[in-house]
């Protein structure tokens, strides 16, 4: 198969990062996905990169000497494109057979039955038995199976050790409390401020208050669909933001907004920042640095021995209710997840694997070691993942973070925040 240019609608015409792999005849009808000898065309989608792309041509190459009759043809985007189209595709009915996917649009795309429930497809065409436990329930949706993880990720704290030793503090020994971690970021701040800074603004992430919500026992949201939180806990967390910058411990927010799309720490303008455990290869390309040079260690928790991290899927794969081709696209799925050859090409791409059988095809790298010790080390603190997050989650988040921001920069007060967050939360809710 050969990698070509593809248009949207998948003829042979090149637009932008749109790509498919394998043939394309004039004489094939994608409505249908035959070919001229009675072959079956499968669509794929997922968003990324070349390198990215490069890897999943290998593995459809990998996949179609397994099963000749089966065609692959896949488009890629960048993420914004790509949930543009989907919500497009979705309206008329013909989004692609099978699709990477991520976490936030599990529940609305199910409720709106555009996903195809796989559980006729468990166990047998499917396998998932080198799954974990704690991560295959991401895939549900009020209890149906509509997606499989392709990986999983326990978030972290990661720390640039070149540039902490330059500021001569000891190295954050991971978990304590934020009000520790606080206070180790502004000693960081104060010995190599202006150049660089303790870290992030760790509250304009919408994660930490999450995982804040989950070690107190609450959650963003309830299994109905209602905030899990009440405006007193936003506003508690969000003065502890207030303190972390008075401390002097965060890069400050217009520095942090000109450094886009990096992140402070990959900027170099920060120290520590939390985030997924597989952004290791992300923030050392953008540091330009090997991912040995970043430490991975837990994260702050707001209470002791308290459950509040979980494995989350760094992706999922989903096949199209509408797909004419159920079967064929279930065989792709188990392929892209179980294969050890799949394992071999992505590496740690997508993630650390999901299913164990994948994991057995990996090249273990240091930085790949480092991510697996890490989960390792933070086990006891792993708990139930929170449900598939509500529909509308993509705005609420959003809204999250346009208002921390605007709290970093001094254009806001806590109090209005707080309120605007609710109004526009309480909207997306209905």
């Amino acid at each position: 198969m050969r990698l070509r240019k593809k248009a949207a609608t998948l003829g042979c015409i090149g637009l932008g990062l749109l790509m498919a792999v394998s043939g394309c005849s004039p004489s094939n009808d994608p409505s249908d996905g035959l070919g001229p000898d009675g072959e079956v065309t499968l669509n794929f989608a997922f968003w990324g990169n070349d390198a990215r792309a490069q890897m999943y041509q290998q593995a459809f190459d990998a996949f179609t000497v397994e099963n000749p009759q089966i065609k692959v043809n896949a488009s890629l985007l960048s993420w914004a494109d790509y949930w543009d189209k989907r919500k497009i595709e979705a309206a008329g009915g013909n989004l692609p057979d099978v699709m990477q996917w991520d976490y936030q649009y599990m529940r609305e795309y199910a409720a709106n039955g555009k996903l195809l429930d796989l559980a006729p497809y468990l166990g047998s065409t499917i396998v998932t038995d080198g799954i974990s436990s704690s991560l295959l329930p991401t895939g549900e949706v009020d209890g149906t199976q509509f997606g499989i993880p392709i990986g999983g990720n326990t978030y972290a704290l990661f720390i640039n050790s070149a540039l902490l030793k330059d500021s001569g503090v000891d190295a954050y020994p991971g978990g304590g409390t934020w009000e520790q971690y606080t206070s180790w970021l502004a000693s960081v701040s104060s010995a190599l401020q202006p150049v660089a800074y303790g870290g992030a603004d760790w509250t304009r992430n919408l994660e930490n208050f999450q995982h804040w919500l989950r070690a107190q026992g609450k959650s963003l949201f309830t299994e109905d669909g209602k905030p899990g939180f009440t405006k007193e806990d936003l506003t508690a967390f969000w003065n502890l933001g207030v303190a972390l910058r008075e401390a002097g411990g965060a890069v400050p927010a217009d520095r942090a907004e000109e450094a886009l799309p990096k992140s402070p720490l990959g900027a170099g303008l920060g120290v520590a920042e939390t985030q997924w455990d597989n952004f290791s290869a992300s923030f050392a390309a953008d540091l330009g640095v090997d991912a040995t040079d970043l430490s991975i260690v837990a994260p702050p928790t707001a209470a002791a021995s308290a459950r509040d991290l979980y494995m989350k899927p760094s992706m999922l794969h989903v096949i199209a209710k509408n797909t004419k081709h159920p079967d064929q696209a279930a065989k792709l799925v188990d392929f892209l997840i179980n294969s050890p050859q799949v394992g071999e090409i992505f590496g740690t791409n997508r993630g650390l694997p999901a299913s164990q059988t994948q994991r057995d095809g990996l090249v273990v790298s240091a930085s790949i070691q480092a991510m697996i010790d890490y989960e390792a080390s933070v086990a006891f603190r792993i708990g139930e993942p929170p449900l598939a997050p509500v529909v509308g989650y993509g705005t609420i988040a959003t809204k999250y973070l346009s208002l921390s921001t605007d709290l970093g920069l001094g254009v806001v007060k806590v109090t209005d925040a707080v309120n605007q967050f609710f109004d526009e939360m309480n909207q997306v809710l209905g």
